[in-house]
């Protein structure tokens, strides 16, 4: 979930999948028996079984977008699975619907021999995948058993006892999430930066901290304290009449600070 929210939200993750993605799928079939005649009728039959409606279960998805696809729920997902249907079209599943539900729904299947979701001999081999459907609350639970012939699984492996794939982002999401929230955190102090004024500085020691009084009515009453420059900086334009010696600068935070750039392009570099 963390990785798909990244991948989701986060402008730099996102052009990593996309990047990956592009050298990755970016191919086409291409047949090489040494017949042309063969050659020709093989890339026309693929080219017809590729278009959505002849290999995409849900008619939505062409061969080219699928593999896109299948190839951004590996990276983010850690694995994939297509189930092949009998009449030759194809069904994707994604990774987190072969699992063990938590809810009913199985029946008279022994869950207790599923890991992950995944059913495997002694020697590990896959014999059957539990496949789940998602609820509307957020749960899962059983759709059916499918065997493992039928069932094309491609993941990202790197140990010999794995079972299930682990995301190529896992490494990188750390450091990702942590420029994502300095971003934010940057963006805030900006904004509050935006609130502050201007510095008035005074020529003379005394006018420094000389404050103007403006006159009350009744005889007894005391003269009230007021600033001798007022500003109303949503009144533009403006301009600032000064005394003799005195000068205003708009209050500069600089931020974000160069710094921070520089951190962040390095944690984002050493991400990717």
């Amino acid at each position: 979930s963390r990785t798909r929210e990244m991948a989701r939200n986060f402008v730099v993750a996102a052009w990593a999948v996309r990047k990956h993605l592009d050298y990755i799928t970016g191919f086409s079939f291409q047949s090489r028996t040494g017949d042309k005649g063969l050659d020709n009728e093989l890339e026309q039959f693929v080219e017809w079984w590729s278009l959505p409606a002849n290999f995409d279960v849900a008619e939505r998805h062409g061969l080219r977008r699928y593999l896109r696809i299948l190839e951004a729920r590996r990276t983010l997902d850690g694995d994939f699975f297509s189930l092949l249907m009998n009449d030759g079209r194809i069904q994707g599943i994604e990774g987190d619907r072969i699992r063990n539900p938590l809810m009913g729904g199985a029946g008279d299947v022994d869950l207790s021999q599923f890991w992950h979701g995944i059913r495997t001999d002694k020697a590990g081999a896959a014999k059957a995948y539990c496949v789940c459907q998602r609820t509307d609350c957020g749960g899962f639970v059983l759709e059916r058993i499918v065997p493992a012939r039928a069932i094309l699984p491609v993941g990202y492996y790197d140990r010999i006892d794995q079972t299930r794939g682990i995301s190529l982002f896992a490494p990188a999401l750390n450091t990702l999430q942590d420029v994502y929230e300095g971003f934010d955190y940057a963006l805030a102090k900006a904004k509050l930066a935006q609130l502050v004024g201007l510095i008035f500085y005074r020529e003379s020691q005394q006018d420094a901290f000389a404050i103007d009084e403006i006159e009350t009515e009744g005889a007894d009453a005391e003269p009230e304290p007021r600033n001798r420059y007022e500003v109303d900086p949503a009144a533009a334009p403006w301009k600032l009449e000064l005394e003799p010696g005195d000068r205003a600068e708009f209050i500069d935070p600089k931020t974000p600070a160069a710094e921070f750039r520089d951190y962040s392009t390095l944690m984002m570099l050493i991400a990717l």
